[in-house]
């Protein structure tokens, strides 16, 4: 994989220590090794998440709250002035659930795209030649805010797995994606990382040179001629 002009290797290491296969120890300690980077990067996600939930919190809207229905009680008990204010009522309960549910539409609307996204961008991570970006996604979930993540799955169409691979891959796109706290300056950013990111050609195989003929000259013309007539006698 090529960033810009930075070339990261794809080969997998894992199994052998320079250049030889590794002992079985090896094989398993490395193993619990990731294991145990896995577990500890999925407790880091959920405690990223929880407090990004309790900082995002937005507050409550008065404007979509249904005040309390109105009695006459609470009119002094004159009928005229409550059934003013039952009216208003009414229409305020009115205006506020359609806005709800307006809301409510919008939202899954969002949700429905971005589950649609997801899934385009898990079919192509399943087809990119590597055997570790189960692996690299899961450092990028693990070290880079929810928000920025959720902005490179709403905001590219194509690359995502790519993008998500190499911030995998490098610790220094994955520090400044997550020094960018606004939304448009990271979207901007991980569009600047789209254009480097890209999958290295592989190298094309040398070309068999052509067995040399051996014999006799032959006339050109009769060769042909002996293709597209064979058994012909040329006087």
């Amino acid at each position: 994989m090529q960033i810009g002009d930075e070339e990261i290797s794809l080969a997998d290491d894992d199994d052998s220590i320079e250049g030889k296969p590794a002992p079985k120890w090896v094989k398993e300690l490395r193993k619990g090794f990731k294991e145990t980077q896995k577990e500890n990067r999925d407790l880091k996600r959920q405690l990223e998440e929880l407090t990004t939930k309790q900082s995002y919190q937005s507050p409550v809207n008065h404007d979509n709250v249904i005040p309390a229905k109105p009695t006459l009680e609470s009119c002094d008990y004159d009928e005229e002035v409550y059934e003013k204010a039952l009216t208003d009522w009414h229409e305020k309960k009115s205006h506020v659930e359609q806005k709800k549910q307006a809301q409510q539409r919008q939202q899954q609307e969002v949700q429905e795209r971005f589950i649609q996204r997801l899934k385009s961008h898990q079919q192509r991570a399943a087809k990119l030649p590597v055997k570790d970006y189960t692996e690299m996604e899961e450092v990028v979930r693990s070290e880079v805010p929810v928000l920025q993540q959720e902005i490179l799955i709403h905001a590219a169409d194509e690359g995502t797995e790519l993008i998500a691979y190499a911030l995998g891959k490098n610790k220094a796109l994955r520090q400044r994606l997550t020094a960018e706290n606004d939304p448009i300056r990271a979207a901007f950013l991980l569009g600047q990382i789209s254009q480097k990111v890209k999958l290295a050609p592989k190298p094309k195989k040398t070309p068999k040179p052509e067995p040399e003929l051996k014999g006799g000259a032959g006339n050109v013309k009769s060769d042909e001629f002996n293709k597209l007539c064979p058994g012909a006698i040329i006087e």
